[in-house]
């Protein structure tokens, strides 16, 4: 197999794709934008996951509540 763009001698990997050692032109494998929109989606929901969870020990260890407070003297104690 050879670059399109330098008729370089490359190396397939193995899922499709090569880079060019030559001239550094590279050809992703096929079907490879879906696996990495897909994956940058499951990092996006693990890293939000995570950061409600420290905001939410957070908020335990400081006393602090998670939601919006009362205005004061709405419980009748002020």
């Amino acid at each position: 197999m050879t670059c399109a763009q330098c008729g370089w001698p490359v190396i397939e990997g193995p899922e499709g794709g090569y880079a060019c050692g030559q001239c550094l032109h590279t050809v992703e494998p096929p079907g490879y934008e879906e696996r990495r929109v897909a994956g940058q989606a499951r990092a996006r929901a693990a890293r939000e996951a995570r950061t409600a969870r420290r905001r939410r020990a957070a908020a335990r260890k400081s006393g602090r509540r998670s939601g919006p407070r009362a205005p004061g003297g709405t419980r009748g104690d002020g």
